[in-house]
């Protein structure tokens, strides 16, 4: 009888020793599993675009893991819309194949509310599909401010300077010159030098960093034949300014000031088919003309006339873009806060 006991208690004894030495195995595989998966899978997502002293080549593998897309079973890949993780370098001319190109050019010039400008500007062209932004600095050298904005935005850039001759600076209290000629003339120069007429086909469109614009314009002005116009709301003192339409075709112009211009409409109330710079070599924007014509100058530089005019925005009815202007910000109490505020740093960039 004491034998069977003891062959009781030895079997027990075995039995537990094997089921805790079992379950002890699984834990520690479970463990190490999840322990190789989050450092292999999760950790370098999470982490990688951190820890640059750990992973030196970081920005490589950071770009390969957001890259990678898994094969789409079942789906036309070739029909699917995914927006591709692009790497953005100076002065690229990005273009999709089937849709225009619009070529948005920006003048701008330092000064403390321009990174908020751009920034607004920036976001409005994320939204918009196969846009290519020219954005030309009033400066000797493009500035760090820009440089880094550009970067940030992630929208196909063509970032140039261009400075004002210092002749056609403006001094307060003498008479107002064209501002943004050197600006946009480089720009157009810049699509002459980069766009081939042949493969590309697009709408060049000037577009200011303090206006507003509903992206619906955008798509308004893509298929333009020649030059498309549209009203600008809130301009020279009043709801706003338009091309007057009728039977789908533009017969005159509702506006303020300046009767003496061919075309009195404002800058952003325009664009135009990029065809025309290279049959019309010689357009561009001059000094030499009276303040408030550079609208019509370079429309009469492309041999533009009335006939030509596509309105747009439902027959010149709705208003699409905004001359808002930035609204000059004072900085009268910052020495008070200063002073204030001793230990903290206000050298931030704003």
């Amino acid at each position: 009888m004491l034998y069977i006991y003891i062959y009781i208690y030895i079997y027990i004894y075995i039995y537990i020793y094997i089921y805790i030495y079992i379950y002890i195995y699984i834990y520690i595989y479970i463990y190490i599993y999840i322990y190789i998966y989050i450092y292999i899978y999760i950790y370098p997502c999470v982490f990688l675009a951190d820890l640059s002293i750990w992973v030196p080549d970081r920005q490589k593998i950071v770009k390969q893991l957001y890259e990678y897309k898994p094969p789409l079973k079942g789906l036309d890949s070739d029909k699917v819309n995914i927006r591709k993780t692009r790497e953005f370098k100076d002065n690229p001319l990005e273009t999709k194949r089937g849709i225009p190109t619009i070529f948005a050019i920006t003048p701008t010039y330092s000064r403390l509310e321009q990174k908020a400008d751009l920034t607004r500007l920036c976001q409005t062209f994320r939204l918009v599909e196969n846009v290519h932004w020219i954005l030309v600095e009033d400066s000797i050298n493009k500035t760090a401010l820009v440089k880094r904005l550009v970067t940030n935005c992630k929208v196909p850039c063509a970032h140039l300077n261009a400075v004002t001759p210092s002749t056609f600076k403006n001094v307060p209290g003498k008479r107002k010159l064209p501002r943004g000629v050197a600006q946009r003339n480089a720009a157009l120069t810049w699509i002459r030098d980069h766009v081939d007429p042949k493969e590309v086909q697009g709408v060049v469109y000037f577009a200011d960093d303090d206006n507003t614009y509903d992206v619906r314009i955008f798509e308004e002005m893509r298929y333009t034949k020649v030059v498309s116009v549209w009203p600008v709301g809130l301009i020279a003192g009043g709801k706003f300014e338009s091309p007057m339409v009728k039977d789908g075709k533009v017969v005159g112009w509702i506006f303020y000031v300046g009767a003496h211009r061919r075309f009195p409409i404002d800058m952003a109330s325009f664009a135009f088919n990029v065809q025309l710079l290279f049959s019309h070599l010689k357009a561009e924007f001059k000094y030499t003309v009276p303040s408030g014509t550079q609208e019509s100058t370079i429309l009469e530089g492309l041999n533009v006339t009335m006939s030509d005019m596509e309105p747009k925005a439902n027959n010149c009815t709705e208003i699409l873009v905004w001359h808002t202007r930035t609204q000059s910000t004072s900085l009268i109490n910052q020495p008070k806060l200063q002073e204030k505020f001793k230990t903290v740093n206000f050298d931030l960039e704003v």
